[in-house]
């Protein structure tokens, strides 16, 4: 469905649709009437979670705001707070509540729990989109009740964000003072081990005492070692003097050899030496002085003797003493190394006694500081909640809203209306407008037809770019042929601006004056031949509505003004719109006739206003008619047209008339049929007899007269249904009829016919087929669309060509 078919459905379905909308939007009116007025009153609360807890100093993350919210807006709408209210004003104690609720529940459950809950479904609570600000709002009956209660459940909430912190924190110390008590007894125990080691160890520090003892362990192992070198560089010698001593070579000795004493007494053994040998070769061997040098040098060899086993001797010493200093060393080494450890292990111990200290001490500092924290919690009195705002006594009622009410009704009314119109429509669909027609006939449609008399008026229609002033004044004095009232009698004679048959030619008044004096395009027909190169002002002075010194002065006028010369004649008041116009038809003839002066009707549009919206439809579809027509094979020329619909009362003899008057206005040779035999109308129309007509010649009866041309209209023929006749189906079925179409092909230039509903009879699929083609018609908002599918699935349309389809919006 596309916007256009739905605008189109509200259009046709609106009295529905009004009707549900106006019963919405009253029903919707009439209830905010009804209901009792309700007030509405807010007390708004601060949530203050920026600044830092009074007692804990925490600050809550941003990121928990939202779930923060959440939870303190449920808690304002909890059980708790509610009978907080109630018991705060005392609710439960007022004679009047107790009643309406022995009233309602029959004495069965709370009066508490009951009262809560009836304040809880009145209750609102909303929290501000950028703030930690909350609304609590209450909706009652009474205003002052309405604001004592919102101001209420803001002083409850406040009061149990309190308690909620103070409860926790007064249970919790109770914990941590008996916490505090058993670690305190613990941390006095291992005080007491403590203090009792070190006094049985006597120990005041041990990490002194274990320094000192370190550092005597030190000294002892480095003499040890000192010690060690000695001794072993001893008896590196003792042995150096054994080795030395078995081989006889003890001087040989380092000690020895480094002693001043035996270096001496060898240095005096040398000179005594050398003293022998001088004197011994002089005085002998037994000269007294070589003995006496003998004695001393033997003297002097004992001497080196004694000196030499006294040193080698004090090298043996001297390793005993460096091998016995080693072992008391030892000893005395390892004695201290004992001490050490067991300094070391009563250390040991003693820390683990200090580490028990230390780790009571601790839990016992914890404990104690949560226990001042909670201490200080369970005394508060202070909370991050504040009343920012109290609520007032609200002035006006808050329900019902009659406005938002009744806009809310008037959209539900809306929708409603709009459904019901849809719905309506999906019923009983109708046809309406060019896309329903489209979709329903499966042909383009070629045009529609605008309602004719909407909006009617006379005169002369303004063009875009034409000045024509005269179309401000309504009323024109009454000139030749008028009445005192103004209103145009018959000065033209009925077929003067018309076109007549050929034999009627010689009676038209203007027949013999025509002349050459205007200039234009010459007719397409015969009896209006040279009536274009007629001046405007000549045919109203032969028609007698202006005198011949008049046409000079609305010429002078016409140059003056830069006017044409019908809008100076209307501007004098000379002549009508209406006047001007038919002498301008006239001129170009065209050919039109006057109303009042022809059996025509007023049904006939094209046939009186040339300048009506409708006709400029008809042009339009008959120019694509003749687009088909130049378009067809010359072996199958299209000449015969039928106007089909799916049922009667869519327009076609109105279409039919119509369109054929303007194919006889375009100068074609036009015959218009009326092939409904039962309840044919164009001789009504165009004011014909109908003693005679296409039930005569499907009869064969052929009568003359039969084909009656309209005064006025020369190229146009009329054949009407003429009698009744009791088998209206089986004439139409018979070849004459074809026959006769064939025949009226060769003489007309086009035939068109004017046929019964599908759906009521059967005759216009015969007379479709027989003239092979037709148009399908429809009319908005009247003809079903389940209709005109069947019409053309139904075998209506089956060996026809249909040009198109038609929609009457009239």
């Amino acid at each position: 469905m596309t916007l256009q078919q739905f605008v189109d459905i509200l259009k046709a379905r609106w009295k529905l649709a009004l009707l549900l909308f106006s019963l919405t939007l009253g029903s919707a009116a009439g209830v905010s009437l009804v209901l009792p007025s309700k007030y509405t009153a807010t007390a708004q609360v601060l949530v203050d979670i920026k600044s830092p807890d009074p007692v804990l100093g925490l600050l809550i993350p941003g990121q928990l705001t939202p779930g923060f919210m959440a939870t303190q807006i449920d808690i304002i709408t909890s059980q708790r707070v509610a009978l907080n209210v109630v018991d705060t004003l005392r609710i439960a104690e007022n004679a009047q509540a107790i009643e309406q609720w022995q009233q309602a529940t029959d004495r069965q459950g709370s009066i508490r729990h009951y009262f809560s809950d009836l304040l809880l479904k009145d209750l609102d609570v909303k929290p501000s989109r950028e703030s930690t600000v909350m609304a609590i709002t209450y909706t009652g009956r009474d205003p002052a009740f309405a604001a004592i209660i919102a101001n209420a459940f803001a002083q409850a909430y406040v009061d149990l964000s309190v308690q909620l912190k103070v409860e926790p924190a007064r249970q919790t110390r109770g914990f941590f003072d008996t916490q505090t008590q058993a670690l305190r007894d613990r941390l006095e125990a291992a005080q007491n081990r403590l203090t009792a080691y070190q006094r049985d160890k006597g120990i005041v520090s041990a990490d002194e005492r274990l320094d000192v003892e370190n550092t005597r362990l030190a000294e002892l192992s480095s003499q040890l070692v000192t010690l060690q070198a000695l001794a072993g560089e001893a008896s590196r010698r003792q042995a150096l003097a054994k080795d030395a001593a078995s081989r006889g070579t003890s001087e040989d000795v380092p000690e020895v050899l480094s002693s001043a004493l035996v270096q001496s007494l060898k240095a005096e053994l040398a000179r005594v030496d050398g003293r022998l040998d001088q004197q011994g070769a002089v005085l002998g061997t037994q000269h007294p002085d070589i003995l006496k040098l003998k004695e001393e040098r033997a003297s002097i060899v004992r001497k080196i003797e004694r000196e030499t086993a006294a040193i080698t001797g004090s090298l043996g010493n001297a390793s005993k003493i460096q091998s016995q200093r080693e072992g008391d060393l030892k000893v005395a080494l390892d004695r201290q190394r004992a001490k050490v450890l067991e300094i070391k292990q009563v250390r040991d111990e003693l820390t683990v006694l200090q580490r028990d200290v230390e780790s009571a001490q601790r839990a016992f500092d914890a404990v104690s500081q949560r226990l001042s924290q909670t201490s200080l919690e369970s005394q508060s009195t202070q909370s991050n909640v504040v009343v920012l705002t109290p609520a007032s006594e609200p002035r006006k009622p808050s329900s019902p809203k009659l406005v938002l009410n009744a806009a809310v009704g008037a959209f539900l009314g809306a929708l409603l209306g709009v459904g019901g119109a849809l719905a309506a429509e999906l019923r009983n669909r109708r046809v309406r407008g060019p896309q329903d027609l489209e979709l329903a006939s499966g042909v383009r449609p070629m045009g529609t037809l605008r309602n004719a008399f909407r909006g009617k008026r006379s005169g002369i229609a303004t063009r875009r770019g034409t000045r024509l002033p005269w179309l401000r004044s309504s009323r024109a004095l009454a000139g030749p042929g008028q009445d005192a009232a103004g209103v145009e009698t018959q000065i033209f004679a009925p077929t003067m601006f018309g076109a007549l048959p050929d034999a009627e030619e010689a009676r038209d008044p203007l027949a013999a004056t025509q002349g050459n004096e205007a200039a234009g395009s010459s007719a397409s027909t015969t009896g209006g031949q040279g009536a274009s190169r007629m001046p405007i002002g000549r045919i109203l002075v032969q028609a007698g509505l202006i005198h011949p010194p008049e046409v000079e002065r609305i010429l002078a006028w016409a140059r003056q003004e830069g006017m044409r010369f019908g809008e100076a004649a209307v501007a004098h008041k000379l002549v009508t719109t209406e006047q001007v116009e038919r002498a301008l038809a006239y001129q170009f003839d065209y050919a039109v006739l006057e109303r009042g002066t022809s059996g025509v009707t007023d049904e006939v549009v094209a046939a009186y206003d040339g300048r009506n919206p409708l006709v400029a439809d008809l042009r339009r579809l008959r120019a694509k008619i003749r687009s088909a027509q130049i378009a067809a094979p010359p072996e199958s020329p299209l000449k015969s047209l039928a106007v089909i619909s799916s049922g009667s009362g869519d327009g076609k003899s109105f279409l039919a008339a119509n369109l054929a008057v303007t194919f006889s206005q375009m100068g074609q040779r036009t015959l218009l049929i009326d092939a409904d035999l039962r309840r044919g109308r164009l001789h009504r129309m165009f004011g014909l007899a109908n003693g005679t007509g296409l039930s005569s010649m499907l009869n064969h009866s052929i009568v003359p007269g039969s084909l009656q041309r309209i005064p006025g209209l020369r190229n146009l023929t009329v054949l009407t249904r003429g009698p009744d006749a009791p088998n209206p189906s089986e004439l139409l079925s018979r070849d004459v009829f074809e026959h006769l179409l064939e025949a009226f092909a060769r003489s007309f230039d086009i035939v068109i016919l004017d046929t019964p509903g599908v759906a009521e009879e059967p005759d216009a699929t015969l007379v479709a087929q027989r003239a092979g083609a037709a148009l399908v018609m429809a009319r908005k908002d009247v003809s079903a669309f389940e209709a005109v599918v069947e019409l053309v699935e139904s075998g209506g349309t089956q060996r026809v060509a249909v040009l198109g389809s038609v929609l009457n919006q009239a």
